[in-house]
């Protein structure tokens, strides 16, 4: 049986990042795409060559691998001149361009379909790989029925979870709190290629198990928004930087484009005005800026003080785009919400008392009942 040897290139800056082999081309592409989350970092243009054995493949990919120093082939020298320099860098050039390479094509194997052609399963690479990033995102933890959503049901949930403790890459944490999946250093180390910073924050220990129910929301934001189609990796998205005079710091995606931000995201660009908000996620498009709040089925508890404060920052950031607030939560929240406009009270948090939800607070409301129509939903109000 031949051997295919395969060069992955990244699309935008034609760099060579990979070498690989595998017997079939199209089916070991998915495997290693479900195996390795770096895969999801760049949209590839793929090359190949049929080997006749797979020694002969073998030492192809060696040789390339010092020819290019691909930096996801973790045995590549540092680079510089293949064999040192001169004649001989030349002869080993000229034997790399001799070879018979084809073009498979180009692969973005963190593409999202649309949440109707999902069936509950949409993820990104793999079911442990999209878990790892929202935990990442999150700060930490990802909430059990996100985790359950993408794994598709209780059993495969539990294999996922028996592959992340055999690696030590993430753990449940039980309790009288909600259950959730804790990411540790190995599963950090998985994602740092497409979430950096995850160690640096990992050792400032802002990886922690506390503030569940935050990172629970952030968690379910992120995800609901990915299943509406917005990008979320943050290495397959702008950052947020000054853009000019007047158009503020948050980037302006092409007509029909949808990013999502973590709280997280806003906060390293330096916007520390926003300590303290309950907001889970900011979705950006080309005419507005969505901040998006998790109320999930309990009573969410917010200083509305500190939300003003929030959205006049945002505000500055969006430019001119106008801001809409979103609240996610279960459909009985509805009735929650009228009974706390009846009630007009405030909610005691610790030592000071917090707001309550009400109707009048110019919020789109989105039902979460089903994590599938919760993105339907979502994506008709932004599209």
């Amino acid at each position: 049986m031949s051997v295919t040897v395969f060069r992955l290139a990244d699309a935008q800056t034609s760099e060579y990042k990979y070498i690989g082999i595998t017997e079939s081309l199209e089916t070991g592409l998915s495997r290693q795409a479900k195996l390795y989350p770096w895969m999801l970092s760049a949209k590839w243009k793929i090359h190949y060559l049929v080997a006749g054995t797979m020694r002969d493949a073998k030492k192809i990919a060696k040789d390339l691998i010092r020819l290019y120093t691909p930096i996801f082939n973790n045995q590549a020298p540092p680079a510089g001149d293949p064999e040192g320099s001169g004649e001989e860098a030349r002869k080993i050039r000229e034997w790399e361009q001799s070879l018979p390479w084809e073009f498979f094509g180009e692969a973005d194997f963190a593409q999202a379909g649309q949440p109707e052609q999902a069936s509950g399963r949409l993820r990104l690479g793999s079911a442990r790989t999209n878990i790892l990033i929202l935990a990442a995102m999150s700060q930490g933890m990802a909430g059990r029925e996100v985790c359950l959503s993408i794994c598709g049901n209780q059993n495969q949930f539990g294999k996922v979870v028996c592959q992340m403790k055999k690696k030590r890459e993430g753990e449940i944490v039980f309790g009288k709190a909600r259950h959730m999946l804790h990411i540790l250093r190995a599963g950090c180390e998985a994602v740092e290629a497409l979430v950096p910073g995850t160690l640096q924050a990992l050792e400032a220990n802002s990886m922690s198990m506390g503030h569940i129910q935050r990172k629970n929301d952030v968690s379910t934001a992120l995800y609901m928004l990915q299943l509406a189609g917005a990008q979320v990796i943050p290495v397959r998205k702008p950052a947020i930087k000054e853009e000019g005079e007047g158009r503020g710091t948050l980037p302006y995606p092409e007509e029909g484009e949808l990013i999502a931000y973590a709280p997280y995201e806003v906060k390293m660009a330096g916007q520390e005005g926003l300590r303290g908000s309950r907001m889970a996620a900011l979705a950006v498009t080309s005419d507005f800026v969505y901040v998006i709040y998790h109320m999930g089925d309990r009573n969410l508890k917010f200083f509305a003080a500190v939300e003003r404060k929030t959205d006049a920052v945002l505000q500055v950031l969006a430019g001119s785009r106008r801001l809409r607030t979103v609240l996610l939560g279960k459909t009985q929240m509805l009735d929650r919400i009228l009974k706390n406009d009846k009630a007009k009270k405030k909610m005691e948090k610790g030592s000071k008392s917090a707001d309550l939800i009400t109707s009048d607070m110019n919020m789109w409301f989105v039902p979460t009942d089903d994590f599938l129509s919760a993105a339907v939903y979502l994506q008709l109000l932004v599209f």
